[in-house]
């Protein structure tokens, strides 16, 4: 293996590494909009913050 085809094979690595860390922030994102989405609906008349 070359010089060239180390850098790569490395930068083909790191790029794999960088998208696995991007779905967990994609993925808490998610949750967090979903949670808001909750609480708003919870909050409305009839939600379940308000059923007795």
């Amino acid at each position: 293996m070359n010089v060239e085809q180390k850098l790569a094979a490395l930068e083909a690595e790191l790029a794999e590494i960088k998208s696995q860390q991007t779905a967990p922030e994609e993925l808490a994102k998610l949750v967090r909009e979903m949670t808001i989405e909750a609480i708003k609906n919870a909050q409305r008349p009839g939600g379940v913050l308000h059923k007795k």
